[in-house]
């Protein structure tokens, strides 16, 4: 996973080399995430917040990479939340599909890492017989990312994506269990600037 996902990133870097068209922007979603696994937890709300870079080749295939800002988080039903920020790296492969000069949708897809920057390391919850598990939160995570939008105007992406994790978000403390990210968000990105 780590050997795909770097090549994925290489790729990405270089392909402005070959481009027609380079745009930078800010992209921001509001998330709901929650967790694999057969634990009985809620969704948690979220946000992500970053700059974002699109080259495409020509008016239809390009790429995607982005530097967020995201929070997200745990929690067992009835139980306090524990809230996780991270820093990630998302990068995806795009085709638009143009309707009009001024509607493009679009699809996407691509691996993404994310690195830990605040949030407790450890932590509790009661389980259902009343047992105290301890907690584990994992400072590198790694998934996939399956994206649909529409660009309206040349300048304005909305749409939604999931993001599917393939690493150990959170896990007990003896390694005995553990559960994976699941998160639905709904984005937006805005591109300032454009370099042909």
């Amino acid at each position: 996973m780590k050997a795909t996902a770097i090549s994925f990133f290489l790729f990405i870097l270089l392909l402005p080399s070959a481009h027609s068209q380079v745009r930078f922007g800010v992209k921001s979603a509001l998330t709901t995430s929650g967790v694999s696994g057969n634990i009985d937890t809620k969704n948690v709300s979220g946000f992500t917040l970053g700059p974002t870079v699109e080259a495409m080749i020509n008016e239809r295939f390009g790429a995607q990479a982005s530097l967020l800002f995201a929070k997200k988080g745990i929690q067992v039903k009835g139980q306090s939340k524990q809230s996780t920020s991270y820093l990630e790296v998302p990068t995806s492969l795009k085709m638009a599909i143009p309707v009009s000069e001024n509607i493009k949708p679009y699809i996407n897809g691509g691996p993404y890492v994310g690195f830990k920057i605040a949030g407790d390391k450890n932590f509790s919850y009661n389980t259902n017989d009343g047992l105290a598990r301890q907690w584990k939160t994992e400072w590198f995570t790694a998934g996939l990312n399956f994206g649909a939008g529409v660009e309206f105007l040349n300048f304005l992406q909305l749409g939604v994506n999931y993001g599917f994790g393939l690493t150990d978000n959170y896990k007990f403390s003896d390694g005995s269990y553990s559960v994976k990210d699941r998160t639905w968000s709904f984005t937006a990105t805005v591109y300032f600037y454009q370099k042909k």
